[in-house]
């Protein structure tokens, strides 16, 4: 998949969501919460991902993801 992902967009949709970066909480632990966050970030950064087959939601949210994961090694 190559789709363009805004990278200021992604900092500020994760910025809003501490259970993916905030290891102090409780809710940081939470699989089903950080899965949830990571939806609503991907919903944000392509218009489109709710029409997206189950296997383009899958490889976009690994793309996000990996690119947040890249960032942050900067």
């Amino acid at each position: 998949m190559d789709h363009q992902i805004d990278i200021e967009a992604l900092i500020s949709a994760v910025e809003k969501r501490p259970v993916l970066w905030d290891k102090t909480t409780e809710i940081y632990k939470n699989k089903q919460l950080n899965f949830t966050a990571w939806k609503e970030i991907c919903m944000i950064l392509h218009e489109s991902f709710d029409t997206l087959s189950d296997k383009e939601k899958n490889d976009f949210g690994k793309e996000v993801i990996k690119k947040w994961s890249n960032q942050c090694k900067r």
